[in-house]
């Protein structure tokens, strides 16, 4: 699927519900979310690790709220769980 080694991981938590995965990178990353029937994705990326496409924007409903990671000099607060659990 890719050269970078960037392949799209998938998980259902919820089957047909809720799913845990990597960000989507390719068009065929796309085509088989919406395979999935999946309709919304939540972002929880910093826009310098993944640009969102025009075509992810097009095709779901998306909510970015980045979240520190291992990367970043600092933890994730409280506040910033609660603001995305709330979404």
């Amino acid at each position: 699927m890719s050269l970078d080694n960037k392949k799209l991981k998938f998980n259902w938590v919820l089957i047909n519900n809720l799913a845990l995965g990597t960000a989507p990178y390719y068009e065929e990353d796309i085509l088989f979310l919406k395979s999935c029937k999946i309709k919304c994705i939540l972002s929880l990326c910093n826009e310098k690790e993944f640009e969102i496409s025009k075509n992810l924007e097009k095709e779901f409903f998306l909510k970015k709220f980045p979240l520190p990671d291992h990367k970043y000099r600092r933890d994730i607060t409280i506040e910033e769980l609660e603001n995305v659990t709330s979404l």
